[in-house]
């Protein structure tokens, strides 16, 4: 008993130590953030043009003719790929708007993260009220780099592979354009992937309000 007891508080102090840690490196970088300053917008084009952006799962490739984007994220029945533009409208922001298409549709999205520097690091954050965290480090050349980003076009297989599940089982066969076009019932027949329910409803060009969002609120 005495050995068990010694474990468990054993673990629950490396947890309550861990957890301490991520809140102290969340408070720093929350400080560093406020001292540094916007990444210049030619810097943050020599950082994405013609890389892929490599994400936990998905990518994006981010071409310098006519400043093309494509993209893919998640697999199977949860897989959707996607083709648009990026831009950077200045101050550090990094845009893309884009078709994400899947096995659900096709929907409209602009997504957009915010960019700092200070003297040793990138800091990244999604907006509008996403958290900062450190996204490329400088390297002993004085150059800032991310191993999540890679040189080239890293998506094409992956999209192919997402356009043909999604050719091979269609579930939404229109674009999804407006909310009152598509009624929360059909989209529970069809059972809709949990993630993408959540897309859709926090998606700023659709916009449920029946009761299918108002459940994955809860």
């Amino acid at each position: 008993m005495r050995r068990l007891a010694l474990v468990l508080c054993t673990l629950f102090g490396f947890v309550g130590a861990s957890a301490n840690l991520a809140i102290s490196q969340q408070t720093d970088v929350a400080n560093a953030v406020k001292r540094a300053k916007p990444v210049p917008t030619g810097q943050l084009f020599d950082l994405f043009v013609n890389r892929t952006w490599n994400w936990d799962d998905g990518g994006g490739f981010f071409q310098a003719a006519e400043r093309k984007f494509v993209g893919w994220s998640g697999k199977g029945a949860e897989g959707n790929h996607a083709s648009g533009v990026w831009y950077l409208p200045g101050r550090g922001r990094l845009c893309m708007r884009a078709d994400w298409t899947g096995q659900y549709g096709t929907f409209k999205e602009v997504t957009c993260f915010e960019h700092r520097e200070d003297e040793t690091q990138i800091y990244q954050r999604k907006l509008p009220d996403g958290e900062w965290y450190v996204f490329a480090e400088r390297d002993e050349n004085g150059a800032f780099n991310n191993k999540s980003l890679v040189a080239g076009n890293r998506t094409t297989t992956q999209i192919a592979r997402n356009e043909a599940y999604s050719r091979q089982h269609p579930t939404l066969t229109y674009p999804l354009k407006t909310p009152s076009q598509i009624p929360d019932l059909y989209i529970r027949s069809q059972q809709l992937p949990q993630k993408m329910v959540e897309r859709y409803c926090d998606s700023p060009w659709i916009l449920f309000n029946g009761p299918l969002c108002e459940t994955n609120k809860n």
